[in-house]
């Protein structure tokens, strides 16, 4: 539970949005303790009948042995109990989905591997109104201009001002030093996301010999662009332009708990969290080479998680082929299409790196941290798209289709129950990249990748592999 005025916005925007859709709010019996050990009395009493509202949850009992083991908590505090009863819950599919803006729970929820099916209170507004309310939205692409080209005085810019007394003076020599900036322009002309880059050499707060390191300056969304995977967008070209211009590592510091939605989204990309002062964190996200990939210690996943763009490949990792066909390709990787197409859809939820795909397939073989290439059937009829896969499901019950993929589709819940009539397969993945020299089928058959038509998921050998990537 929170008590700032945002927040209280957004919970009761997402119990406008849960009434209007029958979505039944539930509250766990253990939040009613978690707040009764508040000491201010005057907040204790006022979330308190607040929780009064919401029907309560028949809790499935004691976390057991199996779920502890995961957690690896030995010394566990009062609050540790609470928060592992509510993810229980989860994780015993009391519930279909966690609302929490604890980002401890968060974390446990990644190491479950739960972590589709806990959302903070954002992503639960932007899941409902995606299954609910399917809109075609556009996204206008990132401008990298100087500086100088943006107006100080756009309203984008009050909340950072408030901040940091010394903003304006900062703004203006970097205007001076000719800086760039990554910038998304709203409709009306005014600023609606910004990234601003500086390149920093022997930075200390860096553990390791790192020289050349990447500073993001300044990173700001605003409110009404929200949800639409817009940070997710800029972290993917940050890592590119990384790796393009050979910088080891990058790093950036913000006021934790007032951008609980940043960190989140840092921590989710392999981001790493160090104090940096009194009022601020850091946080910074080193890059291995691809000599050093085998020598890592962490699966698959993992190491992605941690290095992305960079991911390990070999004997001993599973690869598939998977045909989709030009209608959903378009929306599961709208940038994709810029490459081959002078019209193209840009859907808000595919613009980042996280992504769900559903099908009817009855494979039984793809499990986390295997590879997947997609294939694009019917027009191109070309592999385009390497990605590494999270978690995989399969389900008939249409609601727990969307309570995993409501945070990275835009496949609306009339959609989802009718692709869950003939048993789902949700395969959750991360894209790594497009393939820079897409494979046609013709030169599938004729390599003797596959030998079958690519109708249905194909499992590939590790040289059919390295032969359509490279």
């Amino acid at each position: 539970m929170e008590d700032s005025k945002v927040l209280n916005a957004n919970i009761a925007n997402l119990t406008q949005l849960a009434n209007k859709y029958q979505c039944i709010l539930l509250c766990h019996p253990s939040s009613d303790k978690d707040i009764q050990r508040d000491r201010n009395q005057a907040r204790r009493e006022l979330l308190l009948s607040k929780v009064k509202k919401y029907v309560v949850l028949e809790p499935p009992g004691q976390p057991d042995e199996e779920f502890l083991k995961v957690i690896k908590q030995e010394k566990l505090r009062p609050n540790d109990f609470i928060d592992n009863e509510l993810i229980y819950a989860v994780y015993r599919h009391s519930v279909n989905f966690l609302v929490t803006e604890d980002r401890g729970i968060h974390k446990k929820a990644r190491r479950l591997g739960i972590d589709a099916k806990v959302y903070t209170i954002e992503q639960c507004i932007d899941a409902l109104i995606g299954l609910f309310e399917k809109k075609s939205l556009s996204l206008p692409n990132i401008q990298d201009i100087p500086v100088y080209q943006l107006q100080i005085s756009d309203p984008f810019f009050i909340s950072l001002k408030q901040d940091y007394p010394d903003f304006e003076n900062w703004f203006k020599r970097i205007c001076e030093e000719d800086r760039k900036a990554w910038t998304i322009f709203k409709s009306n002309g005014a600023i609606g996301a910004l990234l601003i880059i500086k390149e920093e050499n022997n930075e200390r707060l860096i553990p390791g010999p790192i020289k050349k390191i990447l500073k993001v300056c300044t990173f700001k969304i605003d409110e009404e662009l929200r949800g639409r995977k817009i940070g997710e967008l800029f972290l993917k070209a940050c890592f590119g332009y990384c790796v393009d211009n050979r910088y080891e590592a990058t790093y950036m510091t913000t006021m934790a708990e007032k951008n609980r939605e940043l960190v989140n989204l840092c921590m989710d990309f392999g981001f790493i969290q160090i104090p940096y002062n009194e009022r601020e964190i850091a946080l910074y996200k080193a890059f291995i080479p691809p000599s050093q990939v085998n020598d890592s210690p962490l699966d698959p996943l993992e190491y992605h998680v941690r290095h992305y763009p960079f991911f390990k490949y070999g004997a001993g990792i599973n690869k598939f082929i998977i045909p989709i066909i030009p209608e959903y390709h378009r929306i599961l990787f709208p940038d994709c299409q810029k490459q081959f197409e002078l019209f193209y859809t840009n859907e808000a939820v595919n613009n980042g790196i996280l992504k769900a795909y559903i099908c009817n397939s009855n494979n039984t073989k793809i499990t986390r941290g295997d590879l997947v290439l997609f294939y694009r059937s019917r027009d191109w009829q070309s592999i385009t798209t390497l990605g590494i896969v999270e978690t995989v499901l399969k389900t008939d019950d249409p609601n727990e289709v969307a309570a995993v993929v409501s945070k990275r589709t835009v496949y609306t819940f009339e959609e989802i129950k009718e692709i869950s009539r003939r048993n789902a397969l949700v395969i959750l993945f991360r894209q790594i990249k497009h393939v820079s020299s897409p494979m046609t089928y013709q030169e599938l058959h004729e390599r003797e990748i596959i030998k079958n038509r690519l109708e249905s998921i194909t499992s590939i050998s590790e040289q059919s592999f390295l032969d359509i990537i490279r």
